[in-house]
């Protein structure tokens, strides 16, 4: 297969690859993949043994060579390209390889399978469209709240991944927010312990307890109404003012539209 073939590999059960990817996987020479030793051990439960086949490394630390990336495809005659599970391009390294294969003329084709973010949806219960997806956020507490106030102007159910050691978090962001409806935490999908959790966010506090330490989640939570052009944060700055004014509020209000430190604009109105 000449050019660049996108492999979507399993979630969990290696019986969800299609019979075009387990060929695919056979019948292929060379193979760009984010983890050689998860694609070594998928060849080998599929019969194939793994030392046939030339295996380059392509993950975030090495995508500076994509022209290099590009070459070898092209001297090779045409590689697969595999993540550790589900698509290689949605939330993997894929998509800037993609585009370079675009810019240079090599063909680009697909070989669609499981993939973590429609399973999601399809268990969660949650309108699956209009749907938004946003892969990881941003570490931090601070870039995790502007990242999921900016999701709140937007009408839908909005997905993305986290980690074990970070959902509390970023679900205690999520949560806190009036304007979010059901919320959903799937992990472990297709796999022995799969779990989905559904839940108001009123009842988050209850079902923190309850959070499995292992496994990858996928978090998804519903807008039903767009918050509207204004960030949720300066609406609710400016309701509270306006229900009591105060300096304290006036500098809280002056802080969420001009940025900076609401003590010092305090200070500043002579507080």
């Amino acid at each position: 297969m000449a050019g660049l073939t996108l492999l979507a590999t399993p979630l969990g059960d290696p019986g969800d690859l299609s019979a075009n990817a387990r060929r695919a996987l056979a019948d292929s020479r060379s193979f760009l993949a984010e983890d050689a030793g998860r694609l070594a051990r998928l060849l080998s439960h599929l019969g194939v043994d793994p030392a046939t086949k030339r295996i380059r490394p392509f993950h975030d630390h090495n995508q500076g060579g994509l022209e290099a990336h590009v070459r070898w495809i092209r001297e090779s005659g045409g590689a697969v390209l595999v993540s550790d599970a589900g698509s290689p391009v949605l939330s993997d390294p894929g998509y800037p390889l993609v585009a370079a294969c675009r810019r240079r003329g090599v063909p680009v084709r697909t070989l669609p399978g499981p993939s973590a973010v429609v399973a999601a949806l399809e268990l969660s219960g949650l309108p699956p469209a209009p749907f938004h997806f946003h892969g990881f956020l941003p570490r931090g507490a601070g870039p995790v709240r502007r990242a999921v106030e900016a999701t709140l102007g937007q009408r839908g159910t909005h997905v993305l991944f986290e980690s074990p050691r970070r959902v509390a978090a970023t679900v205690d962001e999520i949560a806190s927010h009036p304007e979010v409806g059901g919320v959903v935490l799937a992990r472990e999908i297709t796999k022995t312990h799969e779990e989905v959790l559904a839940f108001d966010r009123s009842e988050w506090p209850s079902v923190r307890g309850s959070l499995a330490g292992k496994g990858e989640h996928t978090v998804l939570y519903h807008v039903p109404e767009a918050a509207g052009a204004l960030p949720p944060r300066l609406v609710r700055a400016a309701e509270e003012c306006l229900a009591a004014p105060s300096p304290r509020r006036l500098a809280k209000l002056l802080a969420a539209v001009l940025g900076g430190d609401p003590k010092d604009l305090y200070r500043r109105l002579g507080g």
